[in-house]
Parts: C-alpha cells; structure tokens; sequence
C-alpha cells in the first residue's frame, strides 16, 4: 500500500461497512418468506388472522417486505423491535401501537391534508416512514447548523 493507505478501504463507493441490523432484519424476513412457500401470494388476511391494518388485503409476501422496508428500513430497526420473534401477534409491544397510530397518520397525509393543497406539484406527492424517519426511530426534529454558502 502506498503511504500505508490500505488498497482497498471500506470507505470506498461499493464497500460499505456492515449493516447487522439490516442483514438480521433481512434474515429474519427471508426465513419467513421461506415457511410460507406458496401462501406467499395468498392475501395477508387469508395466512394471519390477526393484522389490523389496511395491509391485510396484501400478498402476504408483499406484507413482509413492507414490514421489512417500509417500517424496519426506515425506522433502522429489526423485526424484534415492535414482534415477538416466533410470536408476531402478540399485542404487548407499546411500539406496534404507535406504528398503527403512525400508519393511520401517514394516511390521512396523503389522502386527505397533501390532496388538498392546490398548488403542490407532481403527481400524486406522497409521505412515508423514511419522509421523517431517515433510518432512525425518532425522527429528525431539527436540520442541524446551516452550512455557509
């Protein structure tokens, strides 16, 4: 290595450090898609009776890779963080009620409040978990100091 640099740096676009959280959530997502095999295309409702949210009519595939993406991505947290791993309907979790609460919000955003600001441009503008979120679970409630220009 020149300068004791070393040839290949994780620093370097492509190499990423690790994501555990992400790979255990990944994991954990991938082994449930597994044990449905085929039921993966069945509606979420018709493979767990138990959901309360507007997902239910979902694949339950897709379902998974909601929970996945669109709630552990964005929040940066696994699975565990809101479900008893092996016990998903169990209802003790203060943070699977927040995310309901949370959904039932993101909804009336996009539905109602964004649909009814006349000049807002693009088609269909919307807000999910990652719009406040960024990766974190508490979202971002402040920019940080603004750079000089």
């Amino acid at each position: 290595t020149a300068a004791g640099i070393p040839a290949r740096s994780p620093y370097l676009p492509g190499h990423r450090a690790a994501d555990t959280t992400a790979d255990a959530r990944n994991q954990a997502a991938g082994a449930m898609l597994d044990s449905l095999g085929p039921r993966a295309a069945w509606r979420a409702d018709s493979v767990w009776t138990d959901l309360k949210t507007d997902l239910r009519s979902v694949p339950a595939g897709r379902l998974i890779a909601i929970m996945n993406q669109g709630y552990g991505a964005s929040l940066g947290v696994t699975c565990a963080f809101c479900h008893v791993p092996g016990h998903y309907a169990r209802e003790d979790s203060t943070w699977k009620h927040v995310a309901r609460d949370m959904m039932a919000m993101n909804t009336r955003i996009n539905q109602e409040l964004l649909a009814a600001i006349p000049n807002l441009r693009g088609p269909n503008p919307v807000v999910n978990c990652t719009t406040c979120h960024r990766g974190q679970v508490k979202p971002a409630l402040n920019l940080g100091e603004a750079s000089p220009r």
